[in-house]
């Protein structure tokens, strides 16, 4: 027997925007279920998993999937197991979901469930429009450090270094750099400072 369809339990915390948060883990759930692939696998350069496993499915059969052929995949499931759980009339038999969560809070925020029935009844009208935007990994500093930069500032590295208190210190650069010599200064000049150093140079 499929599995039914279960909104509540992706929907704790806040009303606004969860319906959609619901629907968004729903449809990449129902695909990596039906795939028999672990969400978790995904690597981490890629962000979404559509495009992967269209990549993985498509140099497997000899296709040629988009990201929208295989989250059409996940939806399709959906469908099929709606019209399976209204066909075996679950909601006659038992409710929507259990009272208390709507009355009891939830450790450790305390939340209810609130979001509105019309809401849930929404969710699957929802699905036929559903698409998810391209994403981009993105790196994000809280506070940027200083950079220096210009004629000369290469030979106040360790010195630099060594006002920011750093003790040890990771070297990273591409193989070209590393053929020049670079890294090497960076480490003399880090030792001179008292500074210990590693270099990664496999950059690509």
């Amino acid at each position: 027997m499929p599995p039914v369809p279960w909104v509540p339990t992706t929907l704790r915390l806040s009303k606004t925007g969860q319906i959609a948060n619901s629907l968004r883990a729903q449809i990449q759930a129902a695909t990596c279920d039906t795939l028999g692939y672990c969400l978790n696998s995904v690597p981490g350069e890629r962000v979404s998993i559509y495009p992967f496993v269209a990549d993985l499915l498509s140099a497997r059969y000899g296709l040629d999937l988009t990201r929208d052929d295989v989250m059409e995949i996940g939806k399709q499931t959906l469908r099929d197991e709606v019209k399976f759980n209204e066909g075996a009339e679950f909601s006659k038999i038992y409710g929507r979901y259990p009272a208390f969560i709507r009355t009891e809070p939830l450790p450790p925020t305390n939340s209810v469930f609130d979001v509105e029935d019309s809401e849930l009844d929404s969710i699957w009208e929802r699905m036929e429009t559903y698409s998810q935007s391209e994403k981009i990994w993105e790196v994000r500093f809280p506070s940027i450090p200083s950079i220096l930069f210009g004629a000369g500032v290469f030979q106040m590295l360790g010195e630099q270094a060594k006002r920011l208190n750093i003790k040890k210190a990771l070297v990273v650069s591409g193989s070209t750099t590393k053929r020049l010599g670079r890294p090497d200064e960076i480490q003399g000049m880090l030792e001179m400072n008292g500074i210990a150093s590693a270099v990664f140079s496999e950059v690509v």
